[in-house]
């Protein structure tokens, strides 16, 4: 059997010299590329943003959580028994030193009064008159004793009849808020029965303990820094013997509490700045890197980085205080995930 390749169609042939000429090239691309990447020996620079280290002073503080109490503060209740007759005050309510909060029924009370006031009245004028008789000794020296005795005991009964009635007038014994209310009208209390608390919101009290080691650093007047709302304030009171148990000292600090976002029972961060204080340098919180070896940062220079370990003293807000580095270093604030000792970077913005 004979074959004959003149029956195949030139479009093999062209088909087949196009797939050689591309595989040339190919092979003619890459070696350029390797050769490129050998004499330049480098990878292409890493884009980072900068910021300049800047000098600072590092003030150590203690932080302790703090308990805040009212300046006055007590759970109002009745001294006597009785029917709630009416109720003066609303749950949440602000009132003065004084104001009526409620009054128990106190009829009985009343009548005893004013029955006392009758005997007063004529124990005083029986009185008088063998006082005007004395004097022209008309009536005996024991005579005349015995109705003042009898003036002072009827007095006295008065006196007693009206500290009754009044104890069923439950009245604020300072200004402050009151809570929510516990009883109702027509309610019969016993003694103790708790009616409504009674807080004064502004100054309050913040208490805490310090180590025995921290006692030195702080004094009566001290300033702190309290993060439940972000304000500031003094220290007034220092106790005057630490807990042998714990070696603890307790503390009283007092806030202004103006803005009220505070109540007693809260608790909350204090801050009590000490004496002792270091030479750090101030970079972006994002400068940092972290690996198994420690905290670094990048430094900048010429266009290469150079990693450097540092100790971080203390952090706040965006910014982070270190040591290890010199003020007026730069150092790579963004761009860091990837960046290595000795790269080659490529600077898109500095930080003022």
């Amino acid at each position: 059997m004979k074959f004959s390749f003149r029956s195949k169609s030139p479009a093999i042939f062209l088909a087949v010299g196009a797939l050689v000429v591309m595989l040339i090239i190919i092979f003619g691309l890459a070696k350029f590329f390797h050769h490129a990447s050998l004499k330049t020996g480098m990878p292409p620079p890493v884009s980072v943003q900068i910021a300049q280290a800047q000098s600072s002073v590092w003030t150590d503080s203690l932080s302790v959580i703090g308990n805040l109490t009212a300046t006055s503060g007590v759970d109002i209740s009745s001294q006597v028994a009785g029917t709630v007759d009416s109720i003066n005050f609303q749950s949440g309510q602000r009132v003065q030193k004084g104001d009526l909060l409620l009054s128990l029924e106190s009829k009985n009370e009343q009548d005893i009064v004013q029955e006392d006031e009758a005997k007063v009245a004529l124990a005083k004028v029986s009185f008088m008159r063998d006082a005007e008789l004395l004097k022209s000794n008309a009536v005996s020296k024991s005579d005349y004793d015995t109705k003042y005795y009898d003036l002072a005991q009827a007095e006295a009964e008065l006196a007693q009849a009206q500290v009754d009635l009044q104890h069923h007038e439950i009245r604020a014994p300072f200004t402050g808020n009151l809570g929510i209310s516990e009883v109702n009208l027509g309610q019969y209390l016993s003694p103790g029965t708790p009616i409504v608390t009674l807080q004064q919101l502004t100054p309050l009290y913040v208490d805490f303990n310090i180590p025995e080691t921290a006692y030195l650093n702080i004094a009566v007047g001290g300033i702190f820094s309290f993060q439940g709302n972000n304000s500031t304030g003094k220290i007034v009171a220092i106790n005057s013997k630490a807990d042998a148990s714990t070696r603890l000292i307790s503390v009283r600090g007092e806030i202004d509490n103006t803005d009220l976002k505070l109540l007693p029972g809260m608790f909350g961060l204090v801050i009590l700045p000490t004496s002792k204080t270091q030479a750090v340098v101030s970079v972006p919180k994002t400068s940092l890197a972290y690996s198994p070896m420690g905290t670094s940062v990048f430094l900048v220079k010429d266009g290469v980085a150079t990693e450097r370990l540092v100790v971080v003293i203390a952090s706040e807000q965006d910014q982070a205080f270190i040591t290890g580095i010199q003020p007026k270093d730069q150092v790579v604030s963004l761009g860091t995930q990837g960046l290595y000792d000795g790269a080659v970077v490529k600077i898109v913005k500095e930080e003022n």
